[in-house]
Parts: structure tokens; sequence; C-alpha cells
């Protein structure tokens, strides 16, 4: 069976510059998270694509995105208005 899967984008601005998450839900669920904002095969795409990985077996293993959003926002300091990339990220969650 097919299920179709709303999506919904967001432009972050943080320490690492601008990220576009993607949230994959289907009824109010997350199904998964898609970062980007870098070329291929550069130190950032690495950390986006290493985060989206784990964010998503996260997810999959049921662990509440409250839980991971209270763990990101943990890391980083605070640099006035601009957050560090895993609070950007706890933010939106």
């Amino acid at each position: 069976m097919k299920s179709i899967l709303d999506t919904k984008t967001i432009k972050i601005h943080c320490d690492l510059g601008k990220v576009v998450m993607m949230i994959h839900h289907s009824q109010g669920e997350i199904k998964e998270i898609i970062l980007s904002g870098a070329k291929g095969g550069t130190t950032k795409s690495g950390i986006l694509e290493s985060f989206s990985r784990l964010l998503n077996l996260l997810i999959r293993y049921k662990v509440p995105i409250s839980e991971i959003a209270s763990e990101l926002d943990e890391i980083g300091v605070n640099h006035g208005t601009i957050l560090s990339f895993p609070q950007a990220i706890a933010k939106e969650l």
C-alpha cells in the first residue's frame, strides 16, 4: 500500500550558513528528514548527510522528536541571533 507524504521545507540560517531542511510527514508523524545546502563532496555536505542519516535512524526507532530536539538544543554556544547547527535543527523540530 502506497502512502502519500506531505513535505515541509524550511530554510535555516545557522553557524554553517544556509541549510535547507525538508521534513516528510504523514498524519502529523515525521517520517523522514533531509538536510541539504552544500555542494557534494564538501565537509558541509558530509555533515548534512550524516545528520540526516542519524535523525532518520532515530525516527525509525521511534525516538520521540521532543527528546531528539532536547538533546540537539544543548549542543553549541550562543552566537547572539545565530544558532549553532544542532540548535537550529532542534528549533525546527
